[in-house]
């Protein structure tokens, strides 16, 4: 994946695949490169960035 996004909300923001696994916690305002945890890519899919308990945005990974 060669985008990243930039999430703006400040604080601990967490990255939700369509199940709500967490893939992935920040502290942002940061940017998220499609990687989780453990520094590997995320899958193809739908995620769900969630800052101060409510979904900020929604993300498509397309590879």
């Amino acid at each position: 994946m060669s985008d990243t996004y930039f999430i703006e909300n400040v604080g601990k923001t967490l990255i939700l695949d369509r199940f709500g696994q967490i893939i992935k916690d920040i502290n942002a305002p940061a940017y998220w490169d499609g990687t989780k945890n453990n520094g590997s890519l995320a899958k193809e899919g739908l995620y769900f960035i969630i800052g101060n308990e409510t979904v900020q945005k929604t993300v498509s990974l397309l590879k």
